[in-house]
């Protein structure tokens, strides 16, 4: 981030792999809502290794697509699925996310 001059972090890294936290997070939390505000990467990747937790998730709401306005990496891509468009067609397909 440059010359911010920003603390160093105070928190390691997480044991768990984030693929087993969401899936974790899900089966703990019938009904959760899932709010993806990055690229939909490992959603996918937990949705590929635990495709039951699909049926756990009540609603999932989604930052990605620049159907009527310009995007913010070309004119038509939006970044979040730009940067792994396989992630978001997968669960495109899977799901109702």
């Amino acid at each position: 981030m440059g010359n911010h001059n920003y603390p160093p972090p105070g928190r390691t890294a997480e044991k768990v792999h984030a693929v087993d936290a969401i899936i974790d997070t899900i089966e703990a939390n019938k009904g959760l809502v899932v709010v993806t505000l990055r690229p939909l990467t490992n959603l996918a990747l937990a949705l590929a290794k635990k495709p039951a937790i699909v049926d756990k998730i009540s609603r999932c709401v989604l930052m990605g697509g620049a159907l009527c306005c310009e995007g913010n990496v070309t004119p038509a891509a939006e970044y979040n699925i730009w940067v792994d468009p396989e992630a978001a067609h997968r669960d495109a397909g899977r799901t109702s996310c």
